[in-house]
């Protein structure tokens, strides 16, 4: 993935991740789950079989702004 501009500065931003801290998944990469949110009684949110994509987060070293995208998985 090619390195953003931030959108404010203008600058090269720094690539980074958000940390996922549920109980199920604590110290993992966040992940952007396809679809609307649908409560389980059990675990908080329904995700099912639905897609999944790891989130990647870039940050300004300037003014701190942050831009997060989840690309395609690529083998």
């Amino acid at each position: 993935m090619q390195i953003p501009s931030c959108p404010r500065c203008s600058v090269a931003m720094e690539q980074g991740f958000m940390m996922d801290h549920s109980h199920r998944s604590f110290g993992n990469p966040g992940q952007w789950i396809s679809g609307e949110p649908e409560r389980s009684i059990w675990f908080g949110t329904k995700t099912g079989d639905r897609r999944r994509l790891t989130v990647v987060a870039f940050r300004c070293p300037r003014c701190g702004h942050l831009e997060m995208f989840a690309p395609e998985a690529t083998s």
